[in-house]
């Protein structure tokens, strides 16, 4: 979606159909149950839509067309042979393990044009499935819509994490060096999309709005992304660290998948493996004023130099006008 205007302004027209309707993530991130009902509508929708393909030279696939359902349709595309691009930042696979199609996400890629995948965990499953053409695109921000922090000096250091209903449980992970280190300094946590409440600790939960992402990021002193360690985590792309360093902000993640791709470690922020970790990191940052401005410089640059959206234009216009010999 950021790419858009770029690709427009190169002469690629652009369609865009999402599969949920539009109120889904709101529902979502209300903490609500999503209608099974409008779900299906939205199926139905998708299947009217794809009646007309036939007018546009390339698709591009967030994931899969149907979730929850075979690779039917990827596969009627292909035998048509309709060029699609799919597209992947999380270890969607994983959620089709123990189905009837285990090898569905598989099948999608060995049958698409291109694969676009986030990171090198996701490239790995993607060449196991034989995907004909690989393309590693990782995530990105537009920094048009991100400025760097200005450091203030605050008696409260705020800890931010951003992120869905969904996902929010990661920080129970971390409470209990949040907890700690309550009893001696004053700190609070913004919780930006979700709920969350701990015992212990100052929590402030904030509602989630695409136009003030910014704004709400500029207003923590450290950005965190604590993790489990599992194959899931594996295929997440890092976007939050992303879009906290694009703010200027140090951050602390879990030592896993892109996290280790995206932090420099005791440069931009902290890769925390175990709890005393994360205390002593944590411990480091909320002391240290000046450390923080640093290191949330340094991961500003690096933002600047290999996740924005400049850098990847061109690559993406070719991997969709199909421009092999400049890739």
């Amino acid at each position: 979606m950021q790419y858009i205007p770029y690709l427009e302004s190169e002469g690629i027209n652009v369609d865009v159909s999402p599969l949920l309707y539009k109120d889904y993530i709101k529902v979502i991130y209300s903490g609500k149950k999503a209608s099974y009902i409008r779900i299906l509508i939205s199926y139905i929708a998708r299947l009217f839509i794809l009646t007309n393909i036939t007018k546009y030279d390339v698709l591009w696939i967030e994931k899969e067309l149907f979730p929850g359902i075979p690779a039917w349709f990827e596969f009627v595309i292909s035998l048509l042979g309709k060029r699609y691009v799919v597209d992947y930042d999380d270890a969607t696979f994983l959620n089709y393990r123990n189905t009837l199609f285990p090898n569905k996400i598989s099948k999608v890629m060995s049958m698409s044009s291109y694969t676009v995948c986030g990171n090198g965990f996701l490239m790995k499953y993607a060449q196991k499935a034989k995907a004909k053409k690989i393309k590693v695109l990782p995530t990105v921000v537009d920094l048009n819509n991100y400025t760097v922090k200005e450091n203030k000096k605050n008696d409260v250091v705020i800890i931010g994490w951003i992120g869905a209903p969904s996902t929010v449980h990661y920080l129970g992970s971390i409470m209990d060096a949040l907890v700690s280190l309550s009893e001696n300094v004053i700190l609070e946590v913004h919780v930006v999309g979700a709920f969350y409440d701990h015992p212990g600790v100052k929590i402030k939960c904030i509602p989630w709005c695409e136009k003030n992402e910014s704004k709400l990021i500029q207003h923590f002193d450290i950005g965190i992304m604590p993790l489990s360690e599992s194959s899931w985590e594996e295929g997440k792309c890092a976007y939050k660290l992303i879009q906290y360093m694009a703010c200027g902000l140090p951050v602390i993640g879990t030592d896993i998948g892109a996290n280790k791709d995206v932090i420099v470690h005791g440069e931009s922020g902290f890769l925390a493996k175990s709890h005393d970790d994360w205390l002593k990191y944590l411990g480091a940052l909320i002391n240290n004023p000046e450390k923080r401005s640093v290191m949330g410089q340094f991961g500003r640059c690096i933002v600047e130099e290999s996740y924005c959206t400049n850098i990847f234009l061109p690559i993406l216009k070719n991997i969709l006008t199909n421009k092999e010999e400049e890739l």
